[in-house]
């Protein structure tokens, strides 16, 4: 099945100390106690394009697990901006998403990283400079760079 051989490449990544393939989760098709396990099992672990509550963020950043906000937090859906508004800086990821995700109805680009990163700047109340830095941290941490 599709989800063992994600796991099993991750095991044997995991296993091998392979620097480059963190496991990246699809919340979409996986149950809450799915998500627990995946949190217990991985030492460091992505949630990309989160959208969720903040019960599940909860989990994810209680374990020191990262979560990455994409363009979706510009659709400014409620469930979305409370969870991004209780992410701590030290387990937040910026992303786009990009070409995947539109926005309106407009194709998106890498460089709408420059409205993801205002957006949040102006959410947490922190300088953009400040948020910049603050991600950059985060991902060299999380790549052991």
């Amino acid at each position: 099945r599709e989800g063992d051989i994600k796991y099993s490449y991750a095991d044997i990544s995991k296993s091998k100390n392979i620097i480059g393939y963190l496991p990246t989760i699809d919340l979409s098709t996986l149950p809450t106690t799915g998500l627990i396990l995946i949190v217990k099992f991985y030492e460091k672990i992505v949630f990309h394009c989160f959208s969720y509550s903040t019960s599940v963020l909860k989990k994810i950043t209680e374990k020191k697990g990262y979560v990455s906000f994409s363009l979706n937090i510009l659709r400014k859906k409620e469930e979305i901006i409370t969870s991004l508004k209780n992410c701590p800086l030290e387990c937040l990821l910026l992303e786009t998403d990009s070409p995947y995700m539109k926005i309106g109805n407009r194709d998106s680009f890498p460089y709408d990283i420059k409205e993801v990163y205002s957006f949040v700047a102006d959410l947490k109340s922190i300088e953009k400079k400040e948020l910049e830095e603050k991600i950059f941290y985060n991902t060299k941490r999380l790549f052991n760079i």
